[in-house]
């Protein structure tokens, strides 16, 4: 009985050590899988390989995707024979493919870059244990962060380092979360290796020289020039970005009740009392999970919220979108003048198409807060679901000469990176 009562007591650090055996296995997996069908091809055309998390793309990583893209063809329009995106799901990045291409379409002059997007195939992620000379491979803006994957991007890093004619660059990529050791370190030597470190934020763990930029679907406010025409956008419509609740806050059968999704709710209340002239509200999505009742909690937070405070905005309330498309989110951000955007790429996305944007997040120490502090404003507590006041002095637009000025500095590097080789 002891024995059990002990086994009882130790249930978490014992899941959390199976889970550490369960992580590094598949580590050591992938990496003997790596080596094993490692093979080495001499190459006469001139290759361009981008890789990352493709395959299982977000509408933030396909505006990514666009950014990374525009990136090389800004600085290496003429460098290559071949370009190619290795994909964790061929079918899925060949649909973001058109979806890019359908916007770029529509929404940009740039006759070239429509030329150069459309010269890029899709290949299978066993194209990764291939080393290729004359082969510039790019990770393109995804996380490097715990993941066994990591093991793969380590490997090639290390192997490309030694053929002269190829380059291994990081083009806008983050840095972490990173909570295990050996990932801080195969993290660190990844991006050492690197002949291009664009990196999107911070880090204690680099203590030698890389460029901090900012997310590279910033690029997309310079592609899509069409966007800026500004005549397809009624006044005084918002847009709620929503998203997925984490489990913490759904703990109990009163879910509703959860001080975070409630807060959410006083949040737009509270919004909307400062900002009189809005006459409708509608959402958008950013991410597949979104669209999970999880989110539809979210919504009918809101809207009861809103009755509870006697709004005639609650009648007008529109369900939110369930196909996050790149197309689908771009439309509805041009019938926006505001938005209050829960996701990252949510304000990203808004900001590109001209919106006056409130970022929210589940914390101080967000990602949204560390998009806010890279555009030079501060992100007061009141940002956050832990409401404790508001104010909308910092709302965010390019049309601040401020913002715009930084986000073109950011953006700089990318455009630049013929003096990285």
């Amino acid at each position: 009985m002891n024995i059990i009562k002990k086994l009882v007591r130790k249930a978490p650090q014992i899941r959390i050590a199976l889970k550490s055996m369960e992580f590094y296995f598949k580590s050591l997996s992938r990496g003997l899988k790596f080596v094993a069908k490692m093979n080495s091809k001499v190459c006469d055309t001139r290759d361009l390989m981008i890789f990352g998390w493709y395959g299982t793309e977000t509408v933030g990583d396909k505006f990514i995707l666009l950014g990374v893209i525009y990136s090389i063809f800004k600085s290496h329009e003429n460098d290559f024979d071949t370009l190619n995106i290795i994909s964790l799901d061929v079918n899925v990045t060949r649909k973001t493919l058109i979806e890019l291409d359908d916007f770029v379409k529509t929404y940009s002059s740039n006759s070239e870059f429509k030329s150069f997007l459309s010269k890029f195939n899709v290949v299978d992620y066993e194209s990764i244990y291939s080393l290729r000379t004359n082969t510039t491979y790019v990770l393109g803006g995804g996380p490097i962060m715990d993941d066994p994957i990591l093991v793969d991007w380590w490997l090639l890093s290390e192997k490309v380092a030694k053929i002269e004619s190829s380059k291994f660059y990081i083009l806008g990529s983050g840095v972490g979360p990173l909570s295990r050791k050996i990932c801080c370190l195969l993290s660190k030597s990844l991006i050492k290796n690197s002949n291009a470190k664009l990196i999107r934020n911070k880090s204690s763990l680099l203590d030698f020289d890389y460029k901090e930029v900012i997310d590279p679907a910033f690029l997309v406010y310079f592609i899509a020039d069409k966007l800026h025409e500004g005549k397809f956008r009624p006044d005084g419509r918002l847009s709620i970005n929503i998203r997925s609740i984490p489990f913490q806050y759904l703990k109990s059968s009163a879910a509703q009740d959860s001080n975070v999704v409630t807060e959410f709710g006083k949040y737009v209340r509270a919004f909307l009392v400062d900002t009189p002239c809005v006459d409708s509200i509608s959402y958008f999505t950013t991410h597949q999970l979104d669209s999970t009742p999880d989110s539809v909690l979210c919504n009918s937070v809101i809207i009861k919220t809103l009755e509870s405070n006697n709004s005639n905005l609650a009648s007008v309330v529109e369900s939110a979108q369930q196909e996050d498309t790149v197309s689908s989110v771009v439309e509805e951000l041009l019938q926006s003048e505001y938005v209050i955007a829960s996701r990252f790429h949510g304000v990203v996305l808004a900001l590109i198409c001209g919106c006056k944007v409130s970022g929210l997040d589940y914390g101080v120490k967000s990602k949204v807060c560390g998009l806010y502090e890279s555009l030079g404003r501060n992100y007061p507590d009141s940002r956050t679901f832990e409401f404790n006041g508001y104010s909308n002095k910092d709302f965010l637009s390019l049309s601040d000469s401020d913002i715009l000025s930084m986000v073109k500095q950011k953006t700089g590097p990318f455009l630049d990176l013929v003096n990285s080789k």
